[in-house]
């Protein structure tokens, strides 16, 4: 039990420092008749054992000072922080308590963020760098052929695979920002180092890659599986009056087969209009379209699968540590 006395009962041995060539003062604080310390606040650590006064004068007899005691044992051992007076006073500085040690190991690892490129870490920069140029430009492409710019017509236009292949448009519309978010989200875990994040990083890129397969899938089974009598049906059964219309305005035809098989009249397009029918254009623009996204689809999937393989192997190696944290440091004894 640590006796709690009052600050002027603290005797300063005032002693000078003989390895520094400019002598600096430092205070020892005095031990009572009873074995124990005046100060409280300057108690040894309870980290270094054997601090009994007994143990300390037989160090101090035997002239080997505490050093003997170990400096390597992990920092238990007094070492360099602790030492005797030639008055048998007992010294400590700033590194007893271990708060020293604590804001130098901080500062170790704030600088080693920012310098520590391991291989790991920039092969997993470069295929999420691969990654986000591919999904910015699938999202630019869409976002513009959703404005309806001219030249994304007529095989972009919007209105046309809002119609013909509307589920293959939305699936778009949503995988191409995916891949950005997911690109975005990289980047911060590789610039902040950060495992956790770099493991949902991980994750979220089969989903993309089962969004981009699916497109695929689609395009390419629509397009060689009865493409001409399911445009014929749909021609016929599915569309609107004025999803014919949009389709004979963008593709500048009039009528399916011919101008009188079921037409929407306007303007362009009436029974004597010099106008050729729409199956062969609308044939040939569900063909290319398909053939196109479906190819499209299909080369990004090697990449992809890329890009999923190099976060499988190097997100846990973001930096040269092979902990999954930073080293425990012990719970300071300031009181």
């Amino acid at each position: 039990m640590l006796a709690r006395t009052s600050r002027s009962s603290l005797q300063l041995n005032l002693r000078t420092n003989q390895d520094n060539p400019n002598p600096t003062l430092i205070p020892t604080p005095s031990q009572s008749p009873g074995g124990t310390w005046d100060d409280p606040n300057l108690a040894p650590s309870p980290f270094y054992p054997n601090m009994d006064p007994a143990f300390l004068k037989e160090q101090q007899l035997a002239g080997s000072g505490l050093n003997a005691m170990g400096d390597g044992g992990g920092g238990y051992g007094l070492g360099h922080s602790q030492s005797m007076n030639q008055g048998g006073g007992f010294t400590m500085n700033r590194q007893d308590d271990g708060r020293l040690q604590l804001e130098q190991a901080r500062a170790y690892y704030k600088t080693r963020k920012c310098i520590t490129w391991t291989r790991s870490k920039l092969l997993l920069l470069l295929a999420n760098t691969i990654l986000f140029g591919y999904a910015v430009t699938c999202t630019v492409i869409m976002t513009m052929s959703w404005r309806g710019d001219p030249w994304t017509k007529p095989y972009l236009d919007s209105g046309i695979m809002m119609i013909a292949n509307h589920n293959v448009l939305l699936l778009m519309m949503v995988t191409a920002p995916f891949g950005v978010l997911i690109s975005l989200l990289g980047f911060v875990g590789i610039f902040a180092q950060s495992r956790k994040i770099l493991s949902w990083y991980t994750v979220l890129l089969w989903p993309l890659f089962a969004m981009i397969t699916s497109i695929g899938y689609i395009c390419f089974r629509r397009s060689h599986v009865s493409l001409y009598q399911k445009l014929k049906f749909s021609w016929i059964n599915e569309y609107t009056r004025d999803d014919r219309l949009v389709i004979q305005n963008a593709l500048n035809c009039c009528g399916y087969r011919s101008l009188g098989d079921y037409p929407s009249y306007d303007l362009h397009c009436f029974p004597r209009a010099p106008l050729p029918s729409c199956e062969t254009k609308f044939l040939q623009y569900q063909q290319d379209l398909l053939t196109n996204t479906s190819s499209a689809a299909f080369t990004l999937l090697p990449i992809q699968l890329l890009v999923m393989l190099v976060a499988l192997l190097c997100s846990n190696h973001i930096d040269s540590l092979y902990r999954t944290a930073y080293p425990i440091t012990p719970k300071l004894y300031t009181q």
